[in-house]
């Protein structure tokens, strides 16, 4: 049985939150308009209305992503080291700030 996040629906979502992604990191979040985020995603304006309902709705949503990514880089970065409770404390404080830095 298929999950969630392997239905038709999410993976739209997920293409289109990260072509928000994208588009932010060129020009910034003020930058961003839903008819480019379409387009890099390749569908319709309308379709991005329809999942999201407005900029704030994505704006929502890219948010919620970022923070699954960051949780997940550190969480990576932890068990990376095993029963090195010392070596992946610092491997998750390292990758904290180095995605701060970015």
């Amino acid at each position: 049985m298929a999950t969630s996040t392997d239905s038709p629906r999410q993976r739209l979502r997920d293409t289109i939150v990260d072509a928000a992604r994208a588009r932010t990191i060129t020009a910034g979040w003020d930058a961003v308009r839903m008819g480019g985020v379409a387009t890099t995603a390749g569908v319709s304006r309308q379709t991005v209305y329809n999942e999201f309902g407005s900029k704030a709705g994505l704006a929502e949503a890219l948010a919620r992503a970022e923070v699954d990514r960051f949780v997940g880089d550190v969480r990576d970065a932890l068990l990376a080291h095993g029963s090195d409770v010392r070596a992946g404390a610092y491997a998750a404080i390292a990758r904290t700030l180095s995605t701060a830095a970015d």
